[in-house]
């Protein structure tokens, strides 16, 4: 869990990650996600809620600025903070296990 904004060099980060590997920037951005918020999975299907904290945004911003990673995921947006993502498939480097999980920011999302 980071209590901390996101540093500019987390942004650039985002901002630059390879599209082909989707789970692995919504791991790093959950890994940077400040405790405010919330990050829930279930299967594919990731909801980041920035309970309105800046570096929250900020993280969703950069993630943005990524246009093609953005585009191969996101499924809306809502008023309130929540974003939801759809990691393809045939991109997901982990297998899902059925089970909905809600992630602690800080800690390793994983299906095991």
């Amino acid at each position: 869990m980071t209590l901390e904004y996101p540093t500019d060099e987390t942004l650039v980060q985002i901002e630059k990650w390879d599209a082909c590997d989707p789970e692995g920037l919504i791991e790093f951005i959950a890994e940077a996600w400040h405790s405010a918020g919330i990050v829930r999975r279930s299967g594919y299907v990731m909801e980041f809620i920035t309970g309105g904290w800046s570096g929250n945004e900020s993280l969703i911003a950069a993630y943005k600025s990524n246009s093609f990673a953005w585009s191969l995921c996101w499924v809306m947006s809502q008023r309130g903070g929540l974003h939801r993502f759809e990691i393809p498939a045939s991109l997901a480097m982990s297998e899902w296990n059925g089970d909905p999980e809600e992630h602690v920011p800080g800690e390793r999302m994983t299906d095991d």
